[in-house]
């Protein structure tokens, strides 16, 4: 189950640009849990994409 939030997370960050306050909001997410997933997932070794300052 974990594996297939982790590939949702990832999937609607890409469509969104990286935009990580939309992704939460399509997601349902507060945007601090979608950061703390993100850092979750890069400690995890995956390759998780900051978008451009």
């Amino acid at each position: 189950m974990k594996d297939i939030e982790r590939d949702l997370v990832l999937e609607t960050l890409a469509k969104t640009g990286g935009n990580r306050t939309a992704s939460a909001r399509l997601l349902g997410f507060s945007i601090r849990t979608l950061r703390n997933k993100i850092t979750e997932y890069s400690a995890d070794g995956v390759d998780v994409r900051h978008p451009a300052a």
